[in-house]
């Protein structure tokens, strides 16, 4: 299948990096923590704008369906307002 030439060409596997939006830290690694489980991942404290702080997901994906599953999951989650 020709990529849109609107989307661009990922070639999987590959490190992904999602920004995870919520209130609260430890609410969030929870949620985090459900949805990847014993995946290897990164997590890091991105940024705090007023009540809201944004973490940095990081991990590998190994198909387009995986990717779009975890943010799904992610976006599911009821402590976590946004995924990007």
């Amino acid at each position: 299948m020709d990529p849109s030439p609107d989307r661009p060409l990922i070639d999987y596997p590959c490190e992904w990096e999602y920004r995870v939006i919520g209130v609260d830290p430890d609410e969030i690694r929870a949620a985090i923590h459900e949805v990847v489980g014993d995946m290897d991942h990164q997590l890091r404290e991105a940024n705090r704008s007023g009540k809201y702080l944004s973490m940095s997901l990081t991990l590998m994906v190994e198909d387009e369906a995986h990717r779009d599953a975890l943010f799904q999951a992610l976006n599911a989650k009821p402590k976590v307002r946004m995924v990007i």
